[in-house]
């Protein structure tokens, strides 16, 4: 099939991930059988956030598109505003977590494995993510 189209309503359960999950994720890249990169949508409530991480450890680069209501991205405890329309990148070192103001906020939260420098010790040598992907799947 050439592409497919996923309600977000109902999605499969959120497994494999390193938070718990939430009732308000729906984690759709599983649903569109997406592999490069992960996608879900989130719609907090007011006042709810999102769980306080980094991407250290595995390098993930998150992209939050706002769609949505409006909040904050809490970063490294530095509050920054943000309002439907907008994208925000996050660097893998800086602790974060979305925070929703009064209206909720709704958002895409894209994830994929950051491109390290040639030079850099801890770029993964061809085929060490995917073996890596598969082992966690056991």
């Amino acid at each position: 099939m050439s592409y497919r189209i996923v309600d977000p309503e109902p999605v499969t359960e959120d497994e494999g991930r390193d938070v718990e999950p939430r009732p308000f994720d729906r984690r759709l890249s599983a649903d569109l059988r997406v592999t490069a990169f992960e996608l879900c949508e989130i719609r907090l409530p007011a006042g709810e956030s999102t769980v306080r991480h980094d991407h250290v450890g595995d390098r993930v680069e998150d992209v939050y598109v706002v769609l949505g209501g409006a909040g904050w991205l809490v970063l490294d405890d530095v509050k920054v505003p943000l309002a439907a329309g907008q994208c925000v990148a996050v660097d893998t070192g800086h602790q974060r977590f979305m925070l929703a103001g009064p209206r909720g906020l709704e958002f895409l939260a894209i994830n994929a494995p950051g491109r390290a420098a040639p030079s850099d010790p801890r770029r993964p040598r061809a085929g060490v993510l995917a073996r890596l992907r598969k082992v966690s799947r056991m």
